[in-house]
C-alpha cells in the first residue's frame, strides 16, 4: 500500500499545485480595467450597433418634425378664373379674377407648437443616449458570459491533467499489483467526468463567441482572453454609484420630455378649438376691363363639432405621458436598487465562495500527509480533489457574477463606457 500512495504522490502533486485559484489583483476605478475591452473598442462597437444607429436617425426625424411643426403648414395658396363672357346685342368679354389667400395661426399656437418640438428633440436625444447604454450592458453581459466560460474551460482542462496523472499512476499500480481494477474504474470514471464537463464548457464558450461576434462585429476578441475580476470598491462607492443612476436617467428625462411634448400638445389642442383664419386679397377684371377692382378677402372657418373630442384626446394621451413618467422612475429606482444588492451580493459571494477554495486546499493538504503515511485510500483522495475542483468552479462563477453586477452598476450610473459628452 505505501508503494501505491508513493506512486500517486509522484505523480499527483505537480499537477494538484497548478489548481490554486489567482488571487484578486488590486483594482482601479477605470473604465479600462484589464478584463474588459478597450475604450476605444468600446466605442466603436456601440456606435455601429443597429439600435444606436437607429436611435440616431430617430432624432434627426425629431428634429425634422421639429421644422414642420415651427413652420405650420400654412402655406398660400392661389385661386384664379378666366371666362369669355358673350353679352346678347353686345360684344365679347375676357374675364378673370385671382385670390391669394394666406392663413395664421392665431396668437400662442405657434410658440406652442415650437416648444413641442423641441421637447420630441429633446426626448429623442435621451433615447439615443438610453439606446447606447442599453447597447452597452448587453456587451457588457455578453462579454462576462465569454469570460467565465473560458474559465470554466481553463479549471475543467486543469482537472483533466490531474486526472491523467492520477490515471497514469494508477494503471502503473495496476501493472505491479499493487491496485485494483475498481481503483482505476474509478479514476477513469473522474477523468471522463472532466472531460465531459471540457466538452460543456468549451461549446458554452463557441456559443459565447459567436454572440458576441454576431451582436458585435467590430469587436475583436483577445487571444490572450482575460480572466473576470470585479474592482475594489468600497460600500460608499456602491452607494454613491446607485444614487448617481436615479440623478442621471437619460430614460427619466426623455420620459420627463415626452410628457411636457404632450401637454404642449394638449394646450395646443385647446386653442385648436378656435380654427385659424385665412388673409389674402382679390384682383379682377370684368366686361373685358370696363370694370376692374382689388380688395381684402378674409376667410373664418367654424368650429366643428370634432375640434373638442380631439382635445379630450390630446388631454388623455397627456395624462398618460404623466403616467408612462411615474412608471419609468419607478422602474429606475427598482433598478438602482437591485443594482446596488446584486453588487453587495457578488463581493459576499465571492469572499464566500474563496474561503471554500482555502477551506478545500487545506483539506488535499492534509490527505496528501495522510497519503505519505499510507493512512489516505484512493477514494478520499479522488474525492477531495473533486471537492478542490467543484469549490474552484464556484469561486470563478462568483468571480465573475460579482464582475458582471459591478460593471451593471458602473454602466447604469454612467461611470464606464459612458460617451464623454451625453445629450440632455
Amino acid at each position: 500500500m505505501t508503494l501505491r500512495f508513493a506512486l500517486l504522490l509522484c505523480v499527483a502533486t505537480p499537477a494538484l499545485a497548478q489548481t490554486a485559484a489567482p488571487a484578486m489583483p488590486t483594482q482601479v476605478i477605470d473604465p479600462a480595467d484589464a478584463a474588459l475591452p478597450p475604450l476605444a473598442a468600446v466605442s466603436d462597437a456601440l456606435d455601429n450597433s443597429p439600435s444606436v444607429r437607429e436611435a440616431a436617425a430617430r432624432v434627426d426625424a425629431a428634429r425634422g418634425h421639429a421644422g414642420v411643426l415651427s413652420a405650420g403648414p400654412h402655406e398660400f395658396t392661389a385661386t384664379g378664373s378666366y371666362v369669355r363672357r358673350r353679352v346678347t346685342n353686345e360684344t365679347t368679354y375676357n374675364e378673370f379674377d385671382v385670390t391669394v389667400l394666406k392663413p395664421f395661426r392665431l396668437p400662442g399656437k405657434a410658440s406652442l407648437d415650437r416648444a413641442a418640438g423641441g421637447y420630441e428633440i429633446k426626448a429623442a436625444r435621451n433615447m439615443f443616449a438610453d439606446a447606447r447604454h442599453q447597447a452597452a450592458l448587453t456587451l457588457s453581459s455578453q462579454w462576462f458570459d465569454w469570460l467565465a466560460a473560458h474559465e470554466r474551460v481553463t479549471i475543467a482542462q486543469r482537472a483533466i491533467d490531474v486526472q491523467q496523472r492520477i490515471s497514469a499512476g494508477i494503471a502503473l499500480q495496476v501493472r505491479y499489483k499493487d491496485a485494483s481494477r475498481l481503483d482505476a474504474d474509478r479514476a477513469t470514471l473522474e477523468l471522463e467526468t472532466a472531460r465531459s464537463e471540457l466538452a460543456d464548457a468549451s461549446g458554452a464558450e463557441a456559443a459565447a463567441a459567436a454572440m458576441l461576434r454576431a451582436s458585435y462585429p467590430t469587436l475583436d476578441l483577445p487571444t490572450e482572453i482575460p480572466t473576470p475580476q470585479p474592482i475594489h470598491a468600497t460600500p460608499t462607492q456602491l452607494a454613491g454609484w446607485r444614487d448617481d443612476i436615479l440623478g442621471d436617467s437619460h430614460e427619466i428625462r426623455a420620459a420627463e420630455a415626452t410628457a411636457q411634448q404632450y401637454h404642449a400638445l394638449a394646450e395646443r389642442a385647446r386653442l385648436e378649438r378656435h380654427a385659424d383664419p385665412s388673409v389674402g386679397g382679390r384682383a379682377f377684371s370684368e366686361r373685358g376691363g370696363l370694370e376692374v377692382g382689388v380688395g381684402v378677402v378674409g376667410v373664418v372657418p367654424f368650429g366643428g363639432r370634432f375640434r373638442k373630442p380631439a382635445v379630450d384626446q390630446a388631454i388623455g394621451e397627456a395624462g398618460a405621458a404623466d403616467q408612462a413618467l411615474a412608471r419609468v422612475r419607478r422602474e429606475i429606482l427598482a433598478t438602482a436598487d437591485t443594482d446596488l444588492v446584486q453588487a453587495r451580493t457578488g463581493y459576499a459571494l465571492l469572499e464566500s465562495a474563496q474561503r471554500a477554495v482555502t477551506a478545500a486546499r487545506a483539506a488535499m493538504a492534509k490527505l496528501e500527509d495522510g497519503r505519505k503515511l499510507g493512512g489516505v485510500d484512493l477514494s478520499a483522495l479522488l474525492y477531495a480533489q473533486r471537492q478542490l475542483r467543484d469549490a474552484e468552479k464556484i469561486e470563478a462563477e462568483a468571480r465573475a457574477r460579482a464582475a458582471r453586477a459591478v460593471a451593471k452598476l458602473r454602466i447604469d450610473a454612467h461611470r464606464l463606457w459612458a460617451p464623454a459628452e451625453a445629450d440632455d
